[in-house]
């Protein structure tokens, strides 16, 4: 049973910049779909330099338990090791000093080895996705005078390091623990949605057809299966998710290929075990169904950082995800109540235009620079609702940003937008390096435990680095190396830092009108963290703008 999930991940170009298919239900999730005329439009796989930043984004996933290890605690057991034998006998209990370091670094590597097993999937799933090519022939790991795979060389040092950002996304994303920091950013813009389009009684028969009315603030009721919302930057996918959930078809966008092969992993490759089916009369108990063991696993997202915990218990703390398993949701099998199994293989022959009640033919995903996939005319006036997230400051050139919002929505259309103003491309001019724009746009990597001058100086590197290759990083919220970006965050390579007046202002110079700032109306803005750790004896709070603007009729 396929859905038109247009980034994860196979390759189905027929709109937009890069499109691909997910795949669900026995067919392996990232399946290989063509255009009709068989020709793909900007695959990665076609241009040798996206190839690389593709290759090199899976590569980190892969190589991540090997790293971590190396940095996180290899080197401190050989600091420990330098230190004066009275002190490491203090720090392994001597005393009675309750100190035990040695033991805190292996439980460190219990939490990497954790991580890597979620790294690992995403990786196996990630080549699969993508259609990654194999290694050259006779490259066997270990063999003498062969070269190694490309997952063991092809990741740069910047993208091994964004795999801990991603890691940590999944406890905002996907977890309960997240729950209320999703709740603070989330929130607001999925009550927003509810209120311009209110759950109503299907319209009388004969009553005018409003299925294309281009106004969202029409009184005139809008089923909500046809209310066509875009979320640009959508990382994980857990907006976008949600906005389909709550009976809307939604698309979201993405420039991180982390971010985009994590979210195919969680939106498409796991699932709920199911229950064996009812054992029938005669038949042998050895012979049933064992149902698989659940598909939830642990993560540590806090042990990559040593300073401003309270207890070692803290470092290594576990949570599970995801909290719930999407692809049961979006394909209905969650509240299918009668198991009718003729109805569902019914369901899963018709699955586009036709089955729209089916959650997932209401949800896509689109690959690539957010300016670049919809400028095309099939984009223009193509959606009712643009939700932005912590979003808006990933541009180099904000006008451009505004401009694509303003062309996608429909005339009546709302732009939902709740984020602060940390421009993601400050600090990355010439002689600039400000540690604090590192953003990734994981914004909390921003006061993370990265601000020495080394770890500058390499992240200034890995910049160059990429702007050679030409991408950047991701212009959503995700981290990561990017599918078609632009290596100076602009088309024209300028950047502009703004203030949120200066954003209103130009968003009214482009046609918009703001019907609504602040989450009373009145500008009070939304207090919230971008994944922080609520234990953590230093945490960061953004007092986000939130406003709602109108395309007009």
């Amino acid at each position: 049973m396929s859905h038109s999930h247009e980034h994860s991940h196979g390759h189905d170009h027929h709109s937009h910049e890069q499109q691909h298919t997910h795949s669900h239900d026995g067919v392996p999730c990232g399946g290989h779909d063509q255009p009709s005329d068989g020709v793909p439009l900007n695959d990665p796989l076609s241009d040798p330099t996206e190839l690389r930043v593709l290759l090199s984004a899976l590569s980190s996933f892969y190589l991540y338990r090997r790293t971590a290890h190396l940095n996180l605690t290899h080197q401190r057991r050989k600091d420990f090791y330098k230190l004066p034998l009275r002190h490491r006998e203090l720090l392994s209990g001597g005393n009675n000093s309750g100190v035990n370091y040695l033991q805190a670094l292996r439980d460190v590597d219990d939490a990497i080895a954790l991580n890597a097993n979620l790294c690992e999937q995403i990786f196996a799933t990630g080549i699969e996705a993508f259609g990654a090519p194999p290694p050259p022939e006779g490259s066997v790991t270990g063999e003498e005078g062969a070269p190694p795979p490309w997952w063991e060389v092809a990741a740069s040092a910047g993208d091994v390091e964004k795999v801990t950002s991603t890691v940590k996304q999944f406890w905002r994303d996907w977890s309960v623990e997240g729950g209320e920091e999703r709740e603070r950013c989330y929130g607001h813009v999925l009550r927003e949605l509810e209120r311009l389009f209110p759950e109503a009684a299907e319209p009388e028969e004969g009553a005018a057809d409003t299925h294309t009315s281009s106004s969202s603030s029409s009184s005139s009721y809008r089923p909500r299966k046809s209310v066509k919302v875009l979320v640009p930057g959508a990382g994980l996918g857990r907006l976008p998710f949600e906005v389909v959930r709550r009976g809307f078809w939604c698309q979201g966008n993405e420039v991180s290929y982390h971010m985009l092969a994590a979210s195919n992993w969680v939106l498409n490759c796991i699932s709920a075990p199911h229950p064996p089916p009812p054992t029938q009369p005669g038949a042998s108990t050895t012979s049933q169904v064992v149902p698989p063991p659940s598909q939830k696993m642990q993560i540590s997202p806090w042990c990559h950082s040593f300073s401003n915990h309270v207890s070692r218990a803290d470092v290594v703390r576990r949570v599970e995800i995801p909290d719930i398993f999407p692809s049961e949701i979006l394909l209905g099998s969650s509240s299918s109540s009668d198991g009718d199994d003729a109805e569902e293989e019914e369901q899963e022959e018709d699955y586009d235009e036709t089955s729209s009640d089916i959650p997932a033919a209401r949800f896509s995903m689109v690959a690539g620079d957010f300016t670049d996939s919809y400028s095309g005319p099939e984009s223009a006036g193509e959606f009712d609702v643009v939700a932005t997230v912590f979003f808006i400051d990933t541009a180099g050139d904000v006008v451009e940003y505004l401009e694509r919002i303003f062309y996608v929505l429909k005339a009546g259309g709302r732009w939902i937008n709740l984020g602060p103003l940390l421009w993601h491309w400050e600090g990355r001019r010439a002689g600039g390096g400000d540690a604090e724009h590192q953003h990734e746009h994981e914004h909390s990597e921003a006061h993370d435990d990265s601000h020495d001058d080394d770890e500058e100086e390499e992240e200034e590197e890995d910049d160059i680095e990429e702007e050679e290759e030409g991408s950047r990083r991701g212009s959503g919220s995700g981290s990561g190396s990017s599918a078609h970006g632009h290596a100076n965050g602009s088309h024209s390579g300028g950047k502009v830092e703004l203030t949120v007046e200066e954003v209103l202002g130009l968003a009214r110079a482009v046609g918009f009108r703001i019907v609504k700032r602040g989450i009373d109306g009145e500008g009070g803005r939304v207090r919230t963290g971008y994944v922080q750790n609520e234990r953590s004896l230093l945490r960061y709070e953004y007092d986000a703008e939130y406003w709602v603007a109108e395309k007009p009729l």
